[in-house]
């Protein structure tokens, strides 16, 4: 049985009479890669500080491979070098070269003077940053910054990596090298926690999803179990504007069937979000029998943006 690298319980925080966090309780195994999702303000950089150690719940209990992360003091310098920590800024020295930026954290983590250099070409490879070693961060563009923060952050081969927004405000190109580098790290049994907007990332990097909102869990589940859960969705094009089936005969029994989740009208066509796919034939039947023509069927699969929209937007109803 995998063993727990983070372990919230039932943590609530505050800032003044504002509720950052309300009974929290998030558990990440070794070896997952876990995508903490939700929209601005929903408390996911807070579970992040409190992760770190950088604050403290005013209630509940915070682990970090079973121990509080949030005491400052010399017994907890191991804890700390166990975890890699990439946040949105990314605090690198831009009159220092990256290898000098590197080297100066090998020196913070106590790391031999032999063994640093080759553990600095290791990561530097890694992100595929060592032909710009040797030039000022002040020259690097946002995207080889980030990577070179991912490079310190792996330094001194930490047992779990954290990361707040890692491809906050990348251009296409550089988010496509951190998910590689991402997707390289997982496949090699780092222990990862994203937090991120971008959920077509967060769709091929991670195993597990947690989404919240306003500080509580809405949702934890696998990607596999969630797309599974959600099924696919029916789109039924029609000769006419869908918009108009809403006050008819059609729409009340489509909306009563136990076969569809959920039915959407856009344009001219009737999106049906369907327990299972099987057999669409008792669904298209109904539209012959309201007489309503139908130009085009079409199945796809929901993407995890579609799916958190979904839960997130049930949540406030």
């Amino acid at each position: 049985m995998s063993r727990s690298v983070i372990e919230m319980t039932h943590v609530y925080k505050t800032f003044g009479e504002v509720p950052a966090l309300h009974d929290m309780s998030l558990r990440v195994q070794q070896g997952e890669v876990v995508g903490l999702l939700g929209p601005n303000g929903a408390g996911k950089t807070t579970t992040v500080r409190l992760i770190l150690g950088l604050l403290k719940p005013d209630k509940g209990d915070v682990r970090l491979f079973g121990e509080d992360p949030y005491p400052d003091d010399l017994a907890h310098c191991e804890l700390r070098r166990r975890v890699g920590v990439v946040l949105e800024e990314d605090r690198l020295y831009p009159h220092m070269t990256g290898w000098e930026n590197l080297q100066f954290w090998t020196e913070l983590y106590g790391m031999p003077a032999d063994k640093a250099p080759q553990e600095i070409n290791r990561v530097l490879q890694l992100v595929e940053m060592a032909d710009r070693a040797t030039s000022k961060v002040g020259t690097y563009s946002k995207g080889m910054r980030r990577r070179l923060a991912i490079a310190r952050s792996l330094v001194n081969r930490p047992d779990v990596l954290i990361m707040d927004e890692p491809t906050s405000g990348l251009d296409p190109e550089y988010r496509v090298q951190v998910r590689d580098i991402l997707r390289r790290l997982a496949e090699q049994g780092m222990t990862i926690l994203i937090t991120s907007h971008n959920l077509a990332e967060v769709e091929k990097i991670c195993t597990r999803v947690v989404i919240i909102k306003k500080g509580r869990i809405l949702l934890s589940s696998t990607i596999q179990d969630l797309m599974r859960e959600y099924g696919s969705e029916l789109v039924i094009t029609v000769n006419t504007d869908a918009s108009t089936l809403r006050d008819t005969p059609l729409f009340q029994e489509l909306t009563q069937n136990p076969m569809v989740k959920e039915v959407k009208l856009y344009d001219n066509t009737v999106r049906l979000a369907l327990a299972e796919v099987d057999n669409v034939s008792p669904i298209i039947q109904l539209f012959t029998k309201h007489q309503v023509p139908v130009k085009e069927i079409q199945t796809i699969s929901p993407s995890l943006e579609d799916i958190y929209l979904r839960i997130v937007k049930s949540a406030d109803d």
